[in-house]
């Protein structure tokens, strides 16, 4: 997500939803529901029994690169009940890293044509044939407010 957009997306989440919403870099056990927003190209690693979610911009092929995202996870994915989505952007970036987390057990959501500014990103990732339900951003902001 670019940079001046994140605050005005964080304070809407904020509005809609009654759980924390965090920016990286963060350190979490993910045991508190939250929605973590990674402004910038970000991995996961694993400290003991908190997982430490910060930005890595070495080697990355988009800004913020989603699929490093995604593939950094893959090794923690069968620890998690874990929901991806892949929400407006343009081209492919975080396809790839989504099949990786589905062979996994990840459920992969895609934000729907109607409410994505630039519907490339969940486009390429419906047409991969990858996604198990397309929503819009209100009906995704409605998975959180049951925590």
């Amino acid at each position: 997500m670019r940079e001046e957009v994140i605050p005005f997306f964080i304070n809407d989440l904020k509005d809609s939803l009654k759980i924390k919403v965090q920016t990286t870099p963060v350190c979490t056990s993910f045991e508190i529901p939250s929605v973590i927003i990674c402004s910038k190209s970000s991995i996961i690693e694993k400290e003991g029994n908190l997982y430490n979610i910060k930005t890595d911009t070495q080697n990355q092929n988009y800004t913020p690169d989603i699929n490093k995202l995604f593939e950094s996870f893959v090794v923690y994915a069968e620890e998690f009940d874990m929901s991806v989505c892949i929400m407006t952007g343009i081209g492919r970036d975080g396809v790839d890293g989504a099949k990786k987390l589905k062979e996994k057990g990840a459920k992969i959501i895609a934000q729907d044509e109607k409410s994505s500014p630039v519907f490339g990103m969940p486009k390429a990732a419906i047409e991969d044939g990858i996604v198990d339900e397309i929503k819009s951003i209100d009906e995704l902001k409605s998975c959180f407010r049951g925590f």
